[in-house]
């Protein structure tokens, strides 16, 4: 059995972001058939009392955590803490930037040898790295050992819709971009979660082998259930993740006053963790939308509904997405939010990228009951068609065969 160690900054629990969704169904599915160590480093969230409930709940996975205070780099870990705080009092271009040309920050001299005393200890064959913030972690890996990396969302592309024109702006897109062009090839394998994504970064300069394996949002694949719309629109998705606040307050202050003048009783309920000063501009722009954190039940609170997925930044794919689908619950997204799925716009879904448009398609779509109830029905049968954890299970199993050619599998 081959020995994958899978190396991440973020720990698959709890399951209220689409990424450790998506990393949590496949880390159980992959579970079965390889010997699977998953490594994180600790902090605030990453903890281990999070790593006692992960062990519990996928037993056949090794999790370990490295932990700054017990191999010497308190004093490093203390200063980095320092240069963040001062980082996030100094912003340019369309959001928050937080060490943005620092793109070894978090690779400290203890990390790099714990990662490596694991790789020798436990004889392990394939290195998996995920998301951009570890990208780096290839020029410390051995020879020897198979890499790949999972690229959760194209970092030079959101930046292109992120960032200002300026000539500094300008500078900063281009080091990035470069950077995270030369870090991919140095992987045997880049995994995109889209075959946009995998068409970009091709078009872009990666010569590694790039496929596409798309995320699971489930190890159980949900029964059509009817609902009837009952004047609720959902959103999920926590504020840590830019591109939810900026799409969150741009359908707040653009779209929903539209759809109050024909349905003055529309309610908005956002799902996710959300940080109170997040809460507060959101809540500046419309008091009346409604936070509830993360739930314990997604499909109870999802019922009756019709998902929004404003989302103007960033690639990879939306889990939200596929949350609605699995759910029967109908969805409008924007180009960018639907970008890579095989949902079809009239048919499974709508698809609307200015404000007006947006508005519009949802007014329909809520009045509408045999038009709902229709893309209520086809948007679950594309996600069984498509995204079931049995299909997407063995895309990704395909990439640790050595024997074989690894396979392209489009969905």
């Amino acid at each position: 059995m081959k020995k994958l160690l899978i190396v991440s900054p973020h720990l698959p629990w709890p399951l209220d972001s689409g990424g450790g969704v998506g990393v949590f169904y496949l880390l159980s599915h992959i579970s079965n058939h390889l010997d699977v160590t998953f490594l994180s480093s600790y902090n605030r969230v990453n903890s281990y009392e999070t790593i006692s409930e992960l062990q519990k709940r996928l037993p056949s996975v090794h999790f370990l955590l490295y932990d700054y205070r017990k191999h010497g780099g308190r004093t490093y870990e203390m200063v980095r803490k320092i240069e963040k705080r001062i980082d996030q009092r100094m912003k340019f271009g369309a959001g928050p930037q937080k060490n943005i040309l620092n793109v070894t920050d978090l690779m400290t001299p203890g990390f790099i040898k714990y990662i490596n005393e694991v790789i020798s200890e436990r004889n392990i064959d394939i290195v998996q790295v995920e998301f951009i913030s570890y990208l780096p972690l290839v020029y410390a890996l051995p020879k020897l050992v198979k890499k790949i990396f999972i690229h959760h969302e194209l970092g030079f592309v959101r930046n292109e819709l992120q960032f200002k024109d300026d000539i500094y702006s300008g500078f900063i897109k281009s080091y990035l971009k470069d950077n995270e062009i030369s870090m991919c090839n140095h992987y045997d394998t880049v995994v995109a979660l889209t075959q946009v994504d995998k068409e970009k970064l091709v078009n872009n300069g990666v010569v590694s082998n790039v496929v596409v394996s798309t995320l699971a949002i489930s190890s159980v694949t949900q029964k059509y259930k009817h609902h009837n719309y009952s004047g609720k629109l959902t959103f999920i998705g926590g504020s840590a993740h830019f591109p939810n606040v900026d799409g969150l307050k741009w359908f707040t202050a653009e779209v929903l006053p539209i759809i109050y003048k024909t349905l003055p009783d529309t309610t908005l309920e956002v799902i996710g963790k959300w940080s109170k000063q997040a809460i507060n501009e959101v809540s500046e722009i419309d008091p009346n939308i409604h936070f509830h954190g993360f739930v314990d039940d997604l499909a109870e609170a999802l019922d009756n509904s019709l998902m929004v997925v404003p989302i103007r930044i960033g690639s990879g794919m939306r889990m939200k997405i596929l949350e609605a689908a699995n759910n029967s619950v109908p969805f409008v997204s924007t180009v960018v939010g639907a970008e890579g799925l095989v949902f079809k716009s009239g048919q499974d879904c709508f698809i609307a990228d200015n404000a007006n448009e947006m508005a519009t398609r949802i007014i329909t779509l809520c009045k509408d009951k045999e038009l709902y109830e229709r893309f209520s029905v086809n948007s679950h049968n594309c996600f069984v068609d498509n995204y079931s954890i049995e299909a997407l299970g063995r895309i990704r199993l395909n990439l640790y065969d050595y024997e074989n050619t690894i396979l392209d599998i489009k969905l």
